[in-house]
């Protein structure tokens, strides 16, 4: 089960009756069966939801922690953040069995805890969070999911607020969140950053946004399909093109799918 994730894995290890046990040290767990270890780690995951600037002014949290440690035990978390004064606050999260416990499944595979928290963006200066299991201390490991300011996949981790006032990054240096206030230059950088990444996620980026000036305002419709078919979207746009009311119609198709490009003439 080399490429099976490490939570079915629990869960068919589950079904299976090891006689699993966890094991603590100082700053990481291990899960043994026998004399072998299952899996061990010195963090817990800590999986954002929801992570949002509500109004340029509050930072709202939708947290999930995620860890086959979980199984065996409930872990503490704590909102450890610093004010503006220097003043370092912690707070306990109060956890529930999220959702999420139905892991990438229509049953219950695993016991994953759930939090929220809001943070008033104008007070802070930093922000993390941690786990315990009883007198362990883990380090967070921070996954960013769908809804949330941040991209794992595009190694975005910098957000600026609606109000153009404050910039919120995650900085994996310190494996913290922080919150700074803006300057001219500073919101020039982050643009030059956001321009970087949208490139190397697409190269042609300039070339759409240049078009997209162009046509601006233009009555223009564009019809497509998924790769490599033409469906209702073919269909829909030979439908329309006999229409005369001034707009003007493209399909984009694959140009792998040569039984679509014999529908066109070259003009």
């Amino acid at each position: 089960m080399p490429n099976m994730p490490i939570y079915h894995k629990f869960y068919i290890f589950n079904l299976k009756e090891l006689n699993m046990k966890p094991y603590y040290g100082d700053n990481s767990f291990a899960i043994m069966s026998g004399n072998e270890v299952i899996f061990s780690s010195e963090t817990i995951e800590i999986s954002f939801i929801r992570l949002k600037i509500k109004d340029s002014k509050k930072i709202y949290i939708l947290g999930c922690v995620k860890s086959p440690i979980c199984e065996f035990t409930k872990p503490k978390v704590f909102l450890k953040y610093k004010l503006d004064d220097n003043d370092i606050i912690i707070k306990e999260m109060t956890l529930e069995e999220a959702g999420l416990s139905h892991y990438q499944s229509t049953i219950k595979t695993n016991t994953f805890y759930k939090f929220e928290c809001e943070l008033n963006i104008e007070d802070i200066q930093k922000f993390e969070f941690y786990s315990t299991i009883g007198n362990t201390k883990m380090t967070s490991e921070y996954r960013f999911g769908g809804r949330v300011v941040f991209n794992d996949s595009l190694e975005r981790y910098k957000f600026l607020t609606k109000n153009k006032k404050y910039i919120l990054e995650y900085n994996q240096e310190i494996n913290a969140f922080t919150v700074n206030k803006t300057t001219k230059e500073k919101i020039k950088q982050l643009n030059k950053e956001n321009k970087l990444i949208y490139e190397k996620l697409d190269p042609h980026i300039n070339i759409y946004r240049w078009l997209a000036k162009k046509v601006h305002k233009k009555n223009i419709w564009l019809y497509y399909d998924s790769a490599n078919v033409y469906d209702n979207g073919y269909y829909q746009f030979l439908h329309d093109l006999e229409k005369k009311d001034g707009i003007n119609r493209y399909y984009i198709y694959d140009k792998m799918n040569e039984k679509l490009k014999e529908k066109f003439t070259p003009k």
